[in-house]
């Protein structure tokens, strides 16, 4: 159990994301639609053959050791 999203990187690709459920509280309050992160210091594992929510063969899964900052653009 855990919570399953997408990200979108910087060449605009997209990728399956998975937060195990004894992680999300740490993360939940701190991501938002619409916003730039940089994410260090996550797994990349192989993704599940069904139920994906896109069909790419990574899925990034956080860990207690996952840092993300939120990027500040100046314009």
């Amino acid at each position: 159990m855990g919570l399953e999203l997408f990200l979108i990187d910087q060449k605009e690709q997209q990728s399956n994301t998975f937060i195990p459920a004894n992680h999300i509280a740490c993360y939940e309050d701190d991501l938002n639609a619409g916003v730039v992160y940089k994410i260090k210091n996550f797994l990349v594992i192989n993704n599940k053959t069904s139920y994906k929510v896109f069909s790419h063969k990574f899925l990034i899964q956080f860990t207690q050791q996952t840092v993300i900052d939120q990027k500040v653009y100046k314009s």
